[in-house]
């Protein structure tokens, strides 16, 4: 532990004797004092996972309304008495999940004021591990940008507390609130707009920077991780200069931003249109003529207009127009604004600047699976519209692409795999390899488990299965369900704590076994040696009988770095 880090726990200590503030205020709540004020949330029960404490609902910026909608997000000033921090606050505003996705929630509390984090601790009161600050891993939820919140059910945090480290999840600005870019915007904003989304996130980590020691955890070992949209998030972090310090570690799952990512400009273009949209929604009662209308106020009044604007409004005009405003995605992204994102992400990669920091990636085995299921995403359902679709798309690229996604009698894999590939994983893959290129501690894994849930009997190991697994809230109670969570858990842990998913004991074996090499501290032994990613491309296999390869979808990988890398 760092002395820095030792010496604002010590004071931390000393404030809380001088003014009172007892974390355990009665029988039945927990008390917690920070710089915005003082939070009560419910005390753990006989049952409650490891003792584990959760402060859910926290506002870690003001609320972007009014004049605040679409600019960075502000400090929140806190408030007077005492909050309540029992329950999850407002998710940001979305349209839902179709209901045929595995993802599919209610979510009808819905907010602009929906800033807030969470936090699940066990390292309060008493101090379970002594004097120690205990590291953090900080979540980013996915969701393509236009969905998602920070309390799914899938990622509770109690039980990867449990194992000694402090979890926080987060909402940030999701679709056209988090990601508008236009030229007026650029202009108040000092040129720059639409990734509100990365300015929540990077305010999100400086409230766990300022105040995460008063839950028992240590500022200055924190990781990131994230899982599809949220992966990219991370990615994209790893270049941002606002974000530099505030991460030790990062775990990206499923997803990067080694495509090439849409400029300011192209940004700016999206945005046109859907304002055009908007204002012909507000004052024609409908998108029809949308080319043709003239908003009658001054352009200075445009944003102030824009503003107004009821998000629910807003949300309408997205779901009628998001095919045509980014052509092939479904919604809008971060842009390379040069400022918050100074360049695209595989050229920061590729000349060194970024936050060079020890790293976990992989991808699950049936990625493709789930985007199988929406219409516009379905590549074919047989064979020869596979080869009409990909001879379209790709043109003299195509013979090659299909030489490595042969027929498979009656199986629609094929598609779902070339989806997978060429949309996910040789992202991840870029990602990887330029980690390890530039030195970086960097491990690489493969979910191959099918969960033995319904969904899963249908998907198999699809996109986001793995994350139950890695949480600890798998529901299936089958003895392979229950070996994987343990897996994944023990080694994401060792990752958190010693930034070496092997745990502290890396270069020895003592028995077989590798694991942490402090006695009675977090951290669980792993029964197999987990290699660095390398130029043989080693990954670990995560299953019931985990295992160690090389060159995963090899032949696949080099064809679609010819095609991917030009």
């Amino acid at each position: 532990m760092k002395n820095t880090a030792l010496w604002r726990y010590s004071l931390s200590v000393l404030c809380c004797l001088l003014i009172g503030c007892d974390e355990y205020n009665n029988d039945t709540m927990t008390r917690l004092t920070i710089a915005q004020g003082s939070l009560l949330a419910d005390q753990p029960t006989a049952d409650t996972v490891g003792q584990v404490v959760s402060f859910r609902g926290i506002p870690y910026a003001s609320a972007p309304i009014g004049e605040r909608r679409w600019a960075a997000p502000q400090k929140h000033n806190g408030w007077q008495g005492t909050r309540l921090a029992t329950d999850f606050g407002a998710a940001c505003p979305q349209t839902l999940y179709p209901r045929y996705s595995p993802s599919f929630r209610e979510m009808n509390n819905q907010s602009e004021d929906c800033l807030f984090i969470n936090v699940w601790t066990n390292n309060l009161g008493s101090r379970t591990y002594g004097n120690e600050l205990l590291p953090v891993v900080v979540w980013i939820h996915g969701g393509s940008f236009i969905h998602g919140s920070g309390d799914s059910p899938a990622t509770m945090g109690g039980p990867l507390a449990a194992k000694g480290v402090v979890v926080v999840s987060f909402n940030y600005r999701l679709g056209v609130l988090g990601h508008l870019a236009h030229p007026q915007l650029s202009a108040e904003q000092g040129g720059t707009s639409g990734n509100y989304a990365a300015l929540d996130q990077i305010a999100a980590l400086q409230w766990v920077k300022d105040n995460i020691i008063q839950f028992g955890g240590d500022p200055d070992r924190v990781t990131l991780m994230g899982q599809s949209s949220g992966s990219v998030s991370v990615n994209n972090l790893l270049i941002s200069p606002l974000a530099k310090g505030l991460f030790q570690g990062v775990i990206g799952h499923s997803a990067a931003s080694f495509a090439t990512q849409q400029t300011l400009s192209q940004a700016e273009q999206v945005g046109e249109k859907f304002v055009a949209g908007a204002l012909a929604y507000e004052f024609r009662g409908g998108l029809d003529g949308q080319d043709q209308v003239q908003y009658q106020g001054q352009d200075e009044q445009l944003l102030e207009t824009l503003r107004d604007i009821p998000f629910e409004d807003l949300l309408d005009v997205f779901s009628q127009l998001k095919s045509e405003l980014t052509p092939g995605s479904k919604g809008f992204k971060p842009n390379i604004d040069g400022q918050i994102l100074p360049g695209q992400v595989r050229n920061q990669f590729s000349q060194g600047d970024f936050h060079k920091v020890p790293t976990l990636l992989g991808y699950n085995r049936d990625e493709g699976s789930v985007f199988a299921l929406y219409p516009e995403n379905r590549i074919a359902t047989n064979h020869a519209e596979f080869e009409q679709r990909v001879n379209a798309f790709f043109g003299p690229a195509a013979p090659l692409l299909l030489s490595v996604y042969p027929e498979i009698q009656g199986s629609t894999q094929p598609y779902t795999d070339f989806w997978r590939d060429g949309v996910l994983v040789w992202s991840i893959r870029q990602w990887a390899t330029a980690s390890a290129t530039a030195q970086v501690p960097t491990w690489f894994y493969h979910f191959s488990h099918t969960p033995s849930t319904e969904v899963g009997q249908r998907l198999g190991a699809f996109h986001s299965a793995e994350l139950p697994y890695v949480f600890g809230t798998v529901m299936a109670d089958q003895d392979d369900d229950k070996a994987v969570q343990a897996t994944m858990m023990a080694y994401w842990v060792n990752f958190i704590r010693y930034g070496n998913p092997n745990g502290a004991l890396s270069s020895s074996i003592v028995n077989g076994l590798k694991g942490p090499a402090e006695p009675n501290r977090p951290g669980t032994q792993t029964q197999l040696q987990w290699p660095k990613f390398d130029v043989q491309g080693t990954y670990f296999d995560v299953n019931a009988a985990p295992s160690v390869g090389t060159q995963l979808n090899a032949p696949q990988m080099k064809v679609w770095d010819l095609v991917l890398s030009q």
